[in-house]
């Protein structure tokens, strides 16, 4: 397995955690729910794999500031 499917398997698994999908946390919608499952999977990807938060914002599509105020709420 890549690291690529790594990743995406962790966040896969967030994302079912907190009872959403894979699209929706990867996606642009802001919703409650959605926020909170895409926040924890920033804080997973940052714990699990040690990365940045310019590299965890590109794995999302978002700024790198909008995955360090995603971790700070978590």
């Amino acid at each position: 397995m890549t690291p690529k499917e790594q990743t995406f398997d962790l966040i896969r698994g967030v994302a079912e955690s907190h009872g959403v999908s894979f699209e929706d946390v990867m996606g642009r919608s802001r919703g409650g729910q959605i926020s909170k499952a895409r926040h924890a999977a920033f804080r997973a990807v940052r714990d699990a794999k040690g990365l940045s938060y310019p590299r965890i914002g590109a794995i999302f599509g978002v700024d790198h500031s909008s995955v360090r105020s995603g971790i700070l709420k978590d």
